[in-house]
């Protein structure tokens, strides 16, 4: 009976207009003429490579170590152009140089590819309950075909989990097939899902809630049925606010004890946001867990990718979704509720049925502004800056629209 640990990281940035061009806010921060912004870029930029500097040097020295990662295709895209511009060349922190961040992904999955679970997303971070279903396979799409330019079509052959942006689950049943359909279609087969999700979560006991998170399971929904993994929940295991390695280890043999039976612990959260991910996770809890891995065996403490896991294990239940879905923090609102989020929203969906109906999906400019348009951040954080953010944006689409007409 062993209890299996594999940590995920969440990764993203948008774009946004600064000074008249499209640019990262990466590049903003680290440009930027206050201090702290410019070091949390600094900081932010480590983070991107945090995983794969500490996983080769943890196989080099003979410790084995696994993490579940995923990108937008966006910040995928925004790595390579900083990384070609010599921008990370010159950011030092604490002495050492950053350097190269998708040159090093390169490096590390060329000798260890084994140490990562990579996980599909949405090419712009699109919240998918917040925009038109049809756009979810263009989304889709859009990532997988950036992925591959960037790391070749062998590893993303690998890729078989999804990562819902913000794990956001639509509502009512018709989206919810047409969700499994669209992942069906590119070749998934499971997916990472917040337990708030599930159709009676507030009346499973904490225990049940554990065993749920710490199985594959079979989501069922009319006549469609995908497999689903559960992020342990924060109140449990915390990655973002922090779990130091001792404390963590305390976590999982608990874990172990209320489960009674293999089971897989899956703490996710953004790998880039705040002190305890950009600073201390990794030396603090990564690096000190997979040292001690061996050890820790007689513990019945052990790792493996969660494609493993899902290969060797049979399902433990079929569960249903809520009809009005969920997201990682529990509600739509940060997304769906309030006149600037509607009107924004409006705003896509109608470029969405105009884009169609004029056939412009075709050209590559109008694409790829359209989904950079369905960026979640501009709705999420609630701000004058970002919702203005998302109006220049979707002004230059509109204006683009139109010239194609």
């Amino acid at each position: 009976m062993k209890v299996f640990y594999i940590p995920w990281l969440h990764f993203h940035q948008p774009y946004l207009i600064f000074n008249g061009k499209l640019v990262s806010n990466l590049e903003k921060m680290i440009f930027s003429s206050d201090s702290k912004e410019r070091w949390d870029g600094y900081l932010i930029a480590r983070a991107y490579k945090n995983p794969a500097d500490f996983v080769y040097e943890l196989r080099n020295k003979g410790f084995d170590a696994k993490i579940a990662l995923d990108f937008s295709g966006i910040l995928l895209e925004q790595l390579v152009d900083l990384e070609e511009r010599k921008i990370f060349n010159q950011i030092e922190i604490q002495g050492k140089i950053v350097d190269g961040i998708i040159s090093m992904y390169e490096k590390v999955f060329e000798e260890f590819l084994d140490s990562f679970e990579l996980a599909g997303s949405a090419y712009a971070h699109a919240y998918f309950p917040s925009i038109p279903h049809q756009d979810w396979d263009l989304q889709i799409k859009e990532w997988k075909a950036c992925f591959s330019k960037i790391f070749g079509k062998k590893i993303l052959e690998r890729v078989k989990g999804f990562w819902l942006p913000e794990l956001g689950v639509p509502a009512w049943e018709d989206l919810q097939v047409e969700l499994i359909k669209t992942l069906k279609k590119n070749g998934y087969e499971w997916l990472i899902l917040p337990l708030s999700c599930i159709n009676g979560y507030e009346k499973l006991d904490l225990k049940e809630r554990l065993r749920i998170a710490t199985q594959k399971n079979l989501v069922k929904v009319a006549d469609q049925e995908f497999f689903a993994f559960f992020r342990i929940p924060p109140y449990f295991i915390d990655q973002q606010s922090g779990c130091p390695y001792s404390q963590l280890l305390k976590k999982l043999i608990e874990l172990k004890e209320i489960v009674k039976k293999d089971c897989i612990a899956i703490p996710a959260s953004d790998g880039e946001n705040g002190n305890v991910m950009m600073n201390e996770f990794f030396p603090q809890t990564f690096l000190p867990f997979f040292q001690n891995l061996k050890q820790n065996e007689k513990l019945g403490i052990s790792t493996c990718l969660i494609s493993e896991f899902f290969d060797e294990k049979d399902y433990y239940k079929v569960l249903e979704l809520k009809q009005i879905g969920s997201s990682w923090l529990g509600t739509h609102k940060f997304w769906l509720e309030g006149s600037k989020r509607e009107k924004i929203l409006e705003r896509i969906e109608e470029l969405s049925k105009k884009i169609r109906e004029k056939n412009l999906l075709q050209v590559e400019r109008i694409k790829r502004i359209f989904l950079i348009a369905e960026t979640s951040c501009y709705l999420y954080w609630g701000s004058n800056f970002w919702f203005s953010q998302a109006e220049k944006i979707l002004q230059i689409l509109e204006r683009i629209v139109e010239s194609e007409s």
